[in-house]
């Protein structure tokens, strides 16, 4: 009835199987190469938030430090107008009075 030809049936599956392993590798192959760049992704991603925390940082002490200049400022001007307005206000000892000039006609 059916006749098997068991040489062409073992090639046949021997191509289908090297076939199979080299598709097999070509995906594993492509998955490792996906990963690390999925991984190099990642890092470069945290890398960025690393600069940002970093930059975020100074630009918190950059603020800090022109608010402690300013403060520092306001009180230096505080302490030249009170002394302007002690010394302004101040009450002055009163005069000696002169003597009278004599009269010479």
């Amino acid at each position: 009835m059916w006749k098997i030809d068991g040489a062409k049936n073992l090639n046949q599956i021997i191509d289908f199987l090297q076939r199979a392993v080299v598709l097999h590798l070509i995906h594993v192959i492509n998955l490792v190469v996906l990963n690390a760049l999925l991984a190099l992704l990642v890092l470069l991603v945290l890398n960025a938030l690393l600069v940002l925390l970093v930059l975020n940082a100074l630009l918190v002490l950059l603020v800090l430090n022109a608010l402690l200049v300013l403060l520092v400022l306001n009180a230096i001007l505080v302490l030249l107008v009170f002394l302007v307005l002690v010394l302004v206000l101040a009450p002055r000892p009163p005069r000696p009075s002169r003597p009278p000039r004599p009269k010479t006609w």
